[in-house]
């Protein structure tokens, strides 16, 4: 298994062409994804207010609407409290099969290929679009049916597989030398996706009404899947058909451990605390905006079109954020990797800050223009490691990420939900309290990182050691 495993890794990476632009459908099905992620939320709300609280149709169909009126003021808190809870299941479910898949896929994809790990998160995406539109039309369905419309993405990984496969996929067609720019395309695909979908929500909405806003989602998921199949080519020629029933082997896991720890400690060290550092920066951030769109309803009175419009405008800062920080910021003051890591976490830490406090909608985007590069810890935390891990182990590593990463948002709205619901009535900011407490043991953290790193990069020194010639000399460190 293992030599199979490092003869997909040592592949000649295929011709960049539109057959393996994967960000193509990535991009087409990610904006039906933001459409559904907006929707449903309002939808829940609606069938909270009705079935769960016994509210009549006339007072909780305001609750469909995205623009916000005062007829369910005197609804909302109770509604909150409840959908909260829905919330915190659902999000659960939609990442726990996440987290089980991708503890085995990214080993099983260098035997078995990359393209299962984007045909199957694709169609797992499109059925729970059309399970979405189904619940949406009968009205008679109360809030916990909505478990069904996430059970398609639990079974088929949802966007933390599609992630993991989209990063392989482009370390596999990419040269060494045109890695970088190629993941930040990838990255940058993510964020316009995001962009664009949740721009037109409310839009799509307002014209068509929400069903057919969640049938167009669908639409633009079966699209990307069968782009994806019909178009995309195998980036490992000499992948296997098949596999599907040698997903679950637990050898994958003892491999990509084994890749973990088997470096100088150094670097052993520093993989570690980065798997930590990131599992804690996305339990803060995914709990606080799960629950961001309540927070902003029942504080600030947004409705979902001043919603969907703040998300749009918070991603595309961020996406333009995370270019002016790698092209101007940190070329112009020579940050290296670890401190502009660091730079962008103090801000981080003063954008949940100032969203605790926030009592006028301009407080939310004061906060957001504060960090506009919160979203690049991801990429420059991945430079960072291509660094200290040989090229042929790197996937393997990346895909260890993003199933700590897809454990996080299972974690985070059993601790953020509840607490939210505890203190909705009192002090509905906690949950930004709470995410800047974690962000500042993330700098601490990140302070460790930087000092191993110091570290590592003398000893290599002094040794000899590269990232070529790592697994040859590790065993004299």
């Amino acid at each position: 298994m293992a030599d199979q495993s490092e003869c997909a890794d040592k592949v000649k990476p295929v011709k960049w062409s539109i057959r393996t632009t994967v960000e193509i459908p990535i991009f087409i099905g990610l904006v039906g994804n933001a459409i559904i992620v907006t929707a449903i939320k309002n939808i829940i709300l609606h069938r909270t207010c009705e079935h769960a609280l016994n509210n009549s149709k006339e007072d909780c169909a305001s609750f469909l609407s995205p623009i916000r009126t005062n007829e369910t003021s005197a609804l909302e808190q109770d509604v909150q409290e409840y959908a909260s809870n829905v919330l915190t299941v659902l999000s659960m479910l939609e990442y726990l099969g996440s987290a089980i898949l991708s503890t085995f896929i990214g080993v099983w994809s260098n035997t078995y290929g990359r393209r299962p790990l984007l045909i199957w998160p694709f169609l797992g995406l499109a059925v729970a679009a059309c399970f979405a539109a189904a619940y949406t039309i009968d009205d008679s369905w109360g809030p916990w049916w909505s478990v069904v419309v996430y059970i398609p993405i639990c079974l088929s990984g949802g966007n933390i597989v599609l992630m993991i496969g989209g990063y392989c996929y482009v370390i596999d067609t990419s040269e060494p030398k045109n890695t970088a720019i190629r993941m930040i395309i990838l990255d940058a695909t993510l964020l316009m996706s995001t962009i664009v979908g949740s721009f037109i929500t409310s839009y799509l909405i307002l014209a068509f009404g929400i069903v057919n806003a969640l049938l167009f989602s669908a639409g633009l998921k079966l699209i990307a899947y069968a782009f994806t199949h019909f178009f995309i080519e195998e980036s490992l020629p000499n992948a296997k058909k098949g596999g599907l029933t040698k997903v679950f082997n637990i050898s994958y896991v003892k491999d990509v451990i084994v890749i973990c720890f088997k470096k100088p400690w150094y670097r052993r060290a520093q993989i570690i605390l980065i798997c930590v550092l990131k599992f804690i920066i996305v339990v803060s951030l995914s709990g606080a905006d799960v629950l961001e769109y309540f927070y902003t309803r029942q504080k600030l009175q947004w409705a979902l079109q001043d919603y969907t419009f703040y998300t749009a405008a918070s991603t595309a800062a961020t996406f333009f954020g995370g270019f002016i920080g790698v092209m101007v910021v940190q070329k112009l003051f020579k940050l290296n990797d670890i401190p502009f890591v660091m730079m962008t976490l103090i801000l981080l830490f003063a954008e949940f800050i100032i969203k605790m406090v926030a009592t006028r909608t301009w407080h939310m985007y004061l906060a957001l223009s504060i960090s506009l590069f919160k979203k690049m810890f991801g990429p420059i935390l991945r430079t960072h490691l291509r660094k200290i891990v040989p090229a042929d182990d790197i996937v393997k590593v990346f895909a260890w990420m993003c199933t700590i990463q897809s454990v996080s948002p299972v974690l985070s709205p059993v601790i953020y939900n509840p607490l939210y619901a505890a203190t909705l009535a009192t002090f509905p900011g906690i949950i930004y309290l709470l995410s800047a407490i974690l962000i500042m043991i993330c700098i601490v953290i990140l302070g460790f990182v930087y000092y191993f790193s110091k570290i590592g990069s003398k000893l290599d020194k002094e040794c000899g050691i590269s990232n070529e010639t790592l697994d040859t000399t590790a065993e004299k460190v």
